[in-house]
C-alpha cells in the first residue's frame, strides 16, 4: 500500500488522539463513505477548541482521499506542528489523555454492540 496508506492512517490516529473520537464517525455508512470521498474533516468546537490550526491543517492533509492530495513523508515530518516549540507551548497531557480514555472506552463500547 505504501506512504500515503500509512499517512491516512497517521491522519485518523492524530484525529482520533487530539478529539477523542474517530474522524467521519456516524451510524450511517453512506453518510461516512460520502464525508470520506468528499473530504469533509469536522473539527467540532466542542472537542477542537483548545487543538491549534497547525494540528487540524496536519490531520487534514494527511485525511485527503486522494492519496495524490496527501503530503509525502518528508514534507508531513517537516509539518509545522511536529516542529520543536518553545518549553511554555508544552502538549497539554492531562486533556490528552483524557480525549484517548475516551476514545478507548467508546470503542469498547462499540465493539461489544457488534455482532459476532
Amino acid at each position: 500500500h505504501g506512504f500515503p496508506v500509512d499517512l491516512y492512517a497517521t491522519g485518523i490516529v492524530a484525529y482520533a488522539m487530539l478529539s477523542g473520537r474517530l474522524p467521519f464517525e456516524t451510524d450511517d455508512k453512506t453518510d461516512a463513505f460520502k464525508k470520506i470521498t468528499e473530504n469533509k474533516v469536522e473539527f467540532p468546537d466542542s472537542e477542537w477548541r483548545s487543538v491549534s490550526e497547525d494540528a487540524k491543517n496536519f490531520v487534514s492533509s494527511c485525511l485527503q482521499w486522494d492519496p495524490s492530495r496527501r503530503p509525502t513523508v518528508d514534507v508531513a515530518l517537516a509539518h509545522r506542528w511536529l516542529k520543536p516549540r518553545d518549553k511554555g507551548a508544552g502538549p497539554r497531557l492531562d486533556s490528552d489523555l483524557s480525549r484517548l480514555q475516551l476514545l478507548t472506552t467508546s470503542r469498547r463500547g462499540s465493539l461489544k454492540a457488534t455482532p459476532a
